[in-house]
This record gives C-alpha cells, structure tokens and sequence, in this order.
C-alpha cells in the first residue's frame, strides 16, 4: 500500500545526510557569526552640545499618536506584546511612554 502512495505522490526517498557535512565549513560558518560576539575595543563618544541646542522632548500626543499608528495585524515584536495591545492602550501607554523616552534623552 506504501509502495502505492509512493508512486502515486512520486515520493522519493531522501538520500542526503545532514551528520556528514564538512567539517571546514561548520568551522568556517562558525567564525563567521563568532566575530559579531567578539570584543568591540572602541568606545563611544558622546558628541558636544553646544548651549543652543535643546535636548529633544517627546510630547504625550506625540507618542499616543505614534502608538495609534501601529499595524494590529503584524507580528509581535521580541518583547511578545501583540500591535493590537499596544494600540488599544496608546490612551493609557502614551504618557508613561513619553515620560520614559525623555528620561533617556536627558541622559544622553
């Protein structure tokens, strides 16, 4: 009955084993995502402000409406809050979020 299916559906057994791939190249794909882990030497620089420049400053509306803008149908982002959440809260969200985002600004 198999050997029927198998025909029918022209099913054809794989042959390709992933254990006998070349070592080399494991290695080599290895070092290759290995060099984003490796140590970055240069630090940063914070840039001089001069007295005329305003640190940026987020309004409630700003962000309430930046969050009202977000596509409820898409994916979650890595923190696993689905678009839709963060929409129906933008009301709610908008000024803990802004007060947050001008926080970080002040200390940049």
């Amino acid at each position: 009955m198999w050997q029927g299916l198998q025909i029918l559906t022209d099913y054809k057994n794989s042959t390709t084993s992933t254990a006998s791939a070349d070592v080399s190249f494991l290695n080599e794909l290895n070092n290759f995502y290995a060099r984003f882990e490796r140590g970055n030497t240069t630090t940063a620089i914070k840039t001089a402000t001069t007295p005329d420049q305003q640190p940026l400053t987020l309004l409630s509306t700003d962000v309430g409406a930046a969050l009202s803008r977000i596509k409820s149908n898409k994916a979650a982002g890595p923190d696993d809050i689905p678009g839709r959440v963060l929409r129906a809260c933008s009301g709610e969200l908008a000024g803990v979020l802004m007060d947050i985002f001008n926080l970080f600004n002040q200390t940049k």
